[in-house]
């Protein structure tokens, strides 16, 4: 009996275990700031993890690449938000840290289902056939894997989308509310307090797990004709605040008295920070007017 041919090297499957072990170092010890994340963590949570299902469900598949990558995508828009829902509802904060490990040990254990599954495939079978035995044709077989990708492509592509819509039209910090008042507690949100005083804002967390939150203060000095119109901006402070769910984290914050007609603004995020924030692109918005 010949020698049994050694599998071939699962080159592809190697590559996006290494492509997955990057972002995470680039997650965690990049220098370069958002020069490598942006692009690195959009193939660890839009790329990886479905490369990697795919490649174990579909073991013996010959479709061209462009199909399979199109159905990675779609598996990685459907694993990436409930890893995100998974995280949030453990003891851990949902934050690029958490939810990239996440991501990795999902793609960790389906490149080794996939290793598994191709290894048992290349193996020939050391039993011979009955005579008599009906045998699917090959052709019937590959028609047959085809149609049930197709399905699942459908199947995916029908999830991501769902996916999307719900993140577009749910806001990060759905469950996020500000808050700002005196020093005797008063509310003062859109008012004038008084001069030289200090406010205590609040972010309180109405969610069903624990979240992350970034708090950007601007002054703002703004048109006397017209409120919206903004002259100038400069950020005075941006705090990144866990709450835990159903309760409140409160901050210090000094007003003081400002040249012409300027206000105070809070823009809260439950998410990336624009490179400009503004209280049209923030998740929730609250001000004070000093003058």
């Amino acid at each position: 009996m010949p020698p049994r041919a050694a599998p071939r090297a699962p080159r592809d499957l190697s590559a996006a275990i290494g492509l997955t072990l990057l972002a995470d170092a680039c997650v965690l010890l990049s220098p370069l700031g958002g020069a490598l994340r942006l692009p690195l963590g959009l193939a660890l949570a839009l790329l990886a993890p479905g490369y990697a299902i795919v490649a174990a469900l579909f073991a013996d598949d010959e479709r061209p690449g462009a199909t399979r990558l199109a159905l990675a995508v779609a598996a990685s828009a459907v694993v990436t938000p409930l890893c995100a829902v998974g995280v949030s509802l453990s003891p851990f904060a949902l934050g690029p840290v958490p939810l990239a490990g996440a991501l990795t040990a999902v793609t960790c254990l389906a490149v080794v289902a996939a290793a598994r599954r191709r290894s048992a495939d290349s193996a020939p079978s050391e039993s011979g056939v009955p005579p008599g035995t009906a045998v699917a044709s090959p052709d019937a077989t590959d028609d047959r894997s085809r149609r049930a990708l197709d399905a699942a492509l459908v199947v995916l592509i029908l999830l991501a989308a769902a996916s999307v819509a719900h993140a577009a039209l749910t806001p990060a910090t759905a469950g996020a509310s500000l808050s700002l008042t005196t020093g005797d507690g008063d509310a003062v949100a859109g008012g004038y307090p008084g001069e030289n005083e200090t406010l205590s804002v609040g972010v309180t967390n109405h969610g069903t797990g624990a979240a992350t939150y970034t708090l950007v203060v601007q002054r703002q000095r703004v048109a006397a004709e017209n409120a919206t119109r903004v002259l100038a901006r400069d950020e005075v402070r941006r705090e990144t605040l866990t709450v835990p769910a159903g309760a409140t984290r409160r901050r210090s914050s000094a007003v003081a008295d400002g040249p012409g007609r300027t206000r105070v603004v809070y823009l809260l995020y439950g998410g990336g920070v624009p490179a400009t924030p503004t209280a049209s692109n923030a998740d929730r918005e609250t001000h004070v007017w000093i003058d």
